[in-house]
């Protein structure tokens, strides 16, 4: 059996970075972990004492799955377009990254931001503030969640917006890529680190 079959099944699906993707999700749970005990202050639950190591260690993490999720999402984006018309390409990113990102916000997005505000943290659009707790039920603060722009959160679903707005803005760039015929060449290892350093840089 040749290499290519072993991580190949059905219609070229690549089983291979299917299992790169549950990886890369359990590192980002572990750094979300180490988030708690960080330095990083923009986080719901926060412990009162950092600590260094769990500053190197999800800072590390989130560098490299960052990178990693977005070389992923673009490399499925041109793949899919290759299948596919840009119509029906941006038809399924709405009802695979929009629709959920909406249900996110909407079901999820108050549970956190009540945690959040619990803890005396309020992020918003307009940067992060340390604030009060409320003194008043999650019933009566979740009419306030979905009345006001300001406390609507996507929290760990932002990378589904990030994801949609690339999507249509670099739509014409993935399908130039798309139309292009695969390379079989690996390209050097400064392509594969070279955004990891610039978002170290950042």
């Amino acid at each position: 059996m040749s290499q290519t079959e072993t991580i190949t099944t059905g219609a070229g699906r690549r089983t291979d970075l299917d299992l790169l993707r549950v990886v890369v999700c359990g590192v980002v749970i572990l750094a979300h972990a180490l988030l708690i005990y960080a330095e990083e202050p923009r986080y719901h639950v926060k412990s009162a004492v950092p600590w260094a190591v769990a500053t190197f260690g999800y800072e590390a993490m989130r560098i490299a799955t960052l990178a990693i999720f977005f070389v992923l999402a673009g490399w499925s984006s041109v793949g899919s377009l290759r299948r596919r018309t840009a119509g029906r390409f941006l038809r399924d990113r709405f009802w695979r990254v929009l629709l959920p990102l909406v249900a996110g916000v909407l079901l999820l997005g108050p549970v956190i931001k009540w945690i959040e505000l619990g803890q005396g943290r309020d992020l918003r659009v307009n940067g992060f503030r340390l604030v009060a707790p409320p003194d008043f039920g999650f019933l009566e603060f979740l009419p306030r969640y979905l009345g006001r722009l300001q406390l609507l959160t996507w929290s760990h679903l932002w990378f589904l917006a990030y994801l949609l707005v690339i999507s249509v803005v670099l739509l014409p760039l993935q399908q130039r890529l798309a139309r292009r015929l695969p390379s079989a060449r690996v390209p050097g290892r400064a392509m594969a680190f070279l955004p990891a350093a610039v978002l170290g840089l950042y």
